[in-house]
């Protein structure tokens, strides 16, 4: 679906390679998390009027966290409303948004044991999605009563 929007608008999805890391959560909560901020980046690629928009995902683990990264070639975020752009209702996007969308996604992160967070890199913004890697099986039966 995402895929198709971004094809039809000539900005290129990269998923870098890597290894498959689990996670606890809500499969379907966490696809409408990826599907919003996707479609942020298609929005401030558009906006900015950028011809080779490019949006790039990786996807890796530490320190008992699986991460994913969500960075383009947008323009990035204004400083001085970096800060806020998780407040609900707080939208950049004049009428036709309604400020929900990132506060959701963080709320949908912070209900699954997770975090999101953003800053401006290169020529565009990168969202960074943490949460807790899933207890392996053969763990659980270690596990301490």
């Amino acid at each position: 679906m995402v895929e198709a929007a971004l094809k039809n608008n000539d900005i290129a999805l990269t998923v870098l390679p890597a290894e498959s890391v689990m996670v606890d959560g809500s499969a379907n909560e966490f696809a409408q998390v990826l599907v919003n901020l996707l479609g942020n980046a298609k929005e401030a690629i558009i906006g900015n009027h950028l011809r080779g928009g490019k949006i790039e995902i990786a996807i890796g683990e530490g320190n008992g966290q699986a991460w994913l990264s969500i960075s383009d070639n947008g323009g990035g975020i204004p400083e001085a409303i970096l800060g806020r752009v998780f407040d609900p209702y707080f939208t950049t996007k004049g009428a036709q948004g309604s400020g929900i969308g990132l506060y959701m996604s963080k709320m949908i992160m912070d209900n699954m044991g997770g975090d999101i967070a953003i800053r401006n890199v290169g020529g565009g913004a990168e969202v960074l999605l943490t949460l807790p890697k899933m207890v392996e099986s053969q763990d659980i039966a270690s596990l301490p009563a």
